[in-house]
Order: C-alpha cells, then sequence, then structure tokens
C-alpha cells in the first residue's frame, strides 16, 4: 500500500495549480492494508476548496467537485462529476439576498431548492421529481420556523403526487401513501427544543393528530448526554429507554451506556463502554477502546503534528471473532 500512496502523492503533485492555490491536502484510506479511498484538495488564498477529488479505488468510480465563489468570497456554485459506472453532471448554484442563502440544484429529473438564514439554519426547501418527458410528478415542501431564543424549532413538511402513467405500458400508478389530487397536503410536523447551552431535550413529529415519534434527552452539567427515551408509535409500538454514566480515572474518561425496560428501572443492564483519553485536540481524544460484554471490539488511535492537524487516524473494529483495520493518512503541503 505504501508504494500506491507514494504514486498517488507523486501524481496530486503533478496536478496543475492556479496561481492562487496556497494549500493542498490529501487524505488516504485503506482497510486490512488494502488502499479504499483517496481525496485530494487544492484550496484558494482564502484557504477555500476549489477543486476536490474522490476516488473509490475497488470500483474505480472517482468524483470531482469545483467551487467558484464570487467578489465577496460566498460561494457561488459546485459542479459535480461523476466519472464510472454512472457518469454524470449536476450543477448547484448560490443566489444571495439580505441575509438569505439560496441554493438550486438541477440532476436527473429533480430539482431541489433549499433556502437558508443568516445562521446558516435551514428555513425552506422544495424538491421536484419530473418523468422523461419533463412532467411534475411529485412536489415536496418543507418549512422551518424558529423561536426568537432558537431554542425551539418547528419543522413542517407539504407534499402533492400528481398522476403518471408508467411509460412501458400506460398503466396508471398511484403512489402508495399519497393522496392523487395535485393538491398539498399536511405529511408532517416535527418540533425540536433545546435547552440554554443548545443541547436537545425533546423531540416530538407527528403526522395530523397523529404523534408517531416522541423523544426525551437529558444532560449533566458538562453537557454530556446522561438520558434518553425515544417512543415510536408508528406501526408496531417501540420503547428505548437508555442512560450514560461518566468516570474519570487518571488519564481516562469512562463512559457507560445502560439499557433500562423503563424509565424507572433500578436495576438497569449494562450494555457498552468506552474508554478515551482525558486529552483532546481539536475535541477529538487521542485514543478509544470499545467494550461490549466485557469483550473489546473496538479501538481507534489519532495522530497528530506540531500544528496540531491530525497525520494518521487509525480503527480496528472486531465483527463476528473477526478483526479488520482501516486507516486514513493525511497529507499536508503549503506553498508561499
Amino acid at each position: 500500500m505504501k508504494n500506491i500512496i507514494l504514486f498517488l502523492a507523486m501524481l496530486y503533485a503533478t496536478l496543475s495549480l492556479s496561481q492562487d492555490t496556497l494549500f493542498r491536502t490529501a487524505i488516504y484510506s485503506s482497510k486490512n492494508d488494502t488502499l479504499v479511498n483517496t481525496t485530494l484538495t487544492q484550496y484558494n488564498d482564502f484557504y477555500q476548496p476549489i477543486v476536490e477529488i474522490h476516488i473509490q479505488h475497488s470500483t474505480n468510480d472517482t468524483i470531482e467537485y469545483i467551487y467558484d465563489y464570487n467578489i465577496q468570497q460566498k460561494r457561488s456554485q459546485i459542479i459535480t462529476n461523476r466519472l464510472g459506472k454512472n457518469e454524470r453532471s449536476d450543477t448547484i448554484f448560490y443566489e444571495y439576498k439580505d441575509t438569505l442563502v439560496k441554493s438550486i440544484q438541477r440532476e436527473n429529473g429533480k430539482l431541489r431548492i433549499r433556502v437558508e438564514d443568516h445562521l446558516q439554519r435551514p428555513i425552506y426547501s422544495s424538491s421536484k421529481s419530473f418523468d422523461i418527458n419533463g412532467n411534475l410528478y411529485y412536489h415536496r415542501v418543507d418549512s422551518v420556523f424558529y423561536s426568537d431564543s432558537g431554542r425551539l424549532r418547528t419543522n413542517k413538511s407539504y407534499q402533492k403526487y400528481i398522476q403518471r402513467t408508467n411509460h412501458k405500458d400506460d398503466i396508471l400508478i398511484e403512489p402508495i401513501g399519497g393522496k392523487v389530487n395535485g393538491q398539498f397536503y399536511l405529511f408532517s410536523t416535527s418540533i425540536l427544543r433545546k435547552d440554554k447551552a443548545g443541547n436537545v431535550i425533546e423531540l416530538k413529529s407527528s403526522s395530523g393528530d397523529e404523534i408517531y415519534t416522541h423523544a426525551l434527552y437529558t444532560h449533566d452539567d458538562q453537557n454530556r448526554l446522561t438520558y434518553y427515551e425515544v417512543h415510536n408509535y408508528h406501526g408496531a409500538s417501540k420503547h428505548n429507554y437508555t442512560k450514560f454514566e461518566y468516570e474519570n480515572i487518571g488519564d481516562t474518561l469512562i463512559r457507560k451506556r445502560y439499557h433500562l425496560t423503563n424509565r424507572d428501572d433500578k436495576t438497569p443492564s449494562l450494555y457498552s463502554v468506552i474508554k478515551e483519553s482525558q486529552r483532546k485536540i481539536n475535541g477529538e481524544p487521542l485514543w478509544q477502546f470499545g467494550y461490549v460484554n466485557n469483550e473489546l471490539i473496538g479501538e481507534v488511535r489519532r495522530y497528530f503534528n506540531k500544528d496540531d492537524q491530525i497525520i494518521r487516524l487509525q480503527m480496528k473494529s472486531k465483527k463476528n471473532g473477526e478483526w479488520s483495520e482501516n486507516e486514513q493518512l493525511y497529507i499536508y503541503e503549503s506553498y508561499e
């Protein structure tokens, strides 16, 4: 694998760079010492990506992203080129008005529009699907509303199906679960609540007057998740109760996860344990070990350079008694 990485590094060094390019990175991902993915990125003067290339070596599929920016250094468009078995290209355009950002994407008979506010929060999205003759047959609209404090978020989704025919034999298709009347109807509503620290404390989703998901979350004074319960009422009802405990021993943080039969369960069963380093760089622990039933099933190690940039990520996991290894190598190059 090392020879392959050296070859790709030399290939990457020969890629043409615009004169204003100051920085580029390469990420090589491997599994069991076999190169799986490669990601190459070039940046401009403002450390914004201008070209990204993702290579899937097992299938020889390549995705190229080309980024353009306006004179205010705001993203103006993204061109995506997919090479390989399913070759295609699509473009996302960005428009700016007042404090709103609007993105428009056209791809394979679909038109997607998304609007974000000045905090980069989604406030509106629209998705349309067209048949091969250009006729609209499905349209969905999602609207998002926020409280003044930003702690309450409400999503409302509307959709409509329009009658369409099967192009092979002209048989009418009526989508399951849809109203074939060309009119919008309320599909779902979601309400998300947060505390003052920004932690999610409640999620409620419904269709009409029927609630199909309700979740509650609790955090400690360090904003760590300590308990949650999730109730799903869609179809066969399912209820999940989980709590977490934390313990500091030397340079190790221990996080225990328990399953409960109900919220008042006094004898919860230990499900998993994660041990990780107290020391973190950029919010990431240097190492982590995962256990289920006292058996080691996973291991993660991170290595950083003197600039606190990650240069190596090693991951090991055990499944059905067999261990597998994944590794990512990061290369950074700067230019005057």
